[in-house]
């Protein structure tokens, strides 16, 4: 059984690039997807990305990760998967109390779920800036 899913999408224009905003919106509709979380970085005066919308749900993404929660992050490896990254490992320190304080704490926890299988990344370059 599935527990929360907090499902986030980013890309620059909705219009363009939101490929299966169909079925995502079906998902989270029908609640195998608690939350749908998008950025579109082009459709405002301030760019907003999905670690924007990571970091607004920090305490619960936290929680989840307290409660065996599973981070997937798939996309961009050049940009995206290490600000993503960045955005977890301020999380991890925020809401972690006192044995998450150091960054070192912080990189062992996610070396940790990353052994477990509990963060895992499917990231690539493009050649293309």
């Amino acid at each position: 059984e599935l527990g929360p899913c907090h499902f986030f999408f980013g890309c620059r224009r909705r219009e363009e690039d939101f490929l299966y905003e169909d079925l995502l919106r079906q998902c989270e509709a029908d609640g195998v997807i608690t939350a749908l979380h998008l950025a579109f970085s082009r459709e405002t005066d301030r760019k907003v990305y999905v670690q924007h919308k990571l970091a607004e749900v920090g305490e619960q993404v936290w929680e989840m990760l307290q409660n065996g929660g599973r981070v997937y992050v798939c996309g961009d490896a050049r940009r995206m998967a290490r600000d993503v990254e960045d955005t977890l490992k301020q999380i991890i320190q925020t809401h972690g109390g006192e044995e998450m304080q150091t960054m070192k704490a912080v990189e062992d926890y996610l070396l940790k779920l990353e052994k477990r299988d509990r963060y895992l990344k499917d990231v690539w370059s493009s050649a293309v800036a």
